[in-house]
């Protein structure tokens, strides 16, 4: 992203030449840069609510930007799951 703004001095453009390259200089946003993506996948009768739930005490979302996909097969909860997080629940 390259934001442009107007001279501190008050004119409407900035002079060619040295002077542009220090105003650019002081207005130019750099992205920030992009985050590895890690595939986080859930164990059989679980979902992503719960991988989530299992990543979170990791702290990588500071690092890393996390990527759930659920598994293709509805299938019934693990045992003890249900009481704590809501279906549907999937399998690999």
């Amino acid at each position: 992203l390259l934001t442009l703004l107007a001279p501190e001095n008050g004119e409407d453009h900035i002079d060619a030449g040295e002077e542009l390259i220090s105003g650019l200089e002081k207005v130019i946003e750099f992205p920030t840069r992009m985050k590895p993506r890690i595939l986080c996948l859930h164990g059989a009768g679980s979902n992503n609510e719960v991988t989530s739930y299992q990543i979170e005490g990791l702290k990588l979302t500071n690092r890393f930007n996390c990527v759930f996909i659920h598994a293709p097969h509805a299938t019934a909860c693990a045992v003890g799951l249900d009481e704590r997080i809501t279906g549907p629940f999937y399998s690999w």
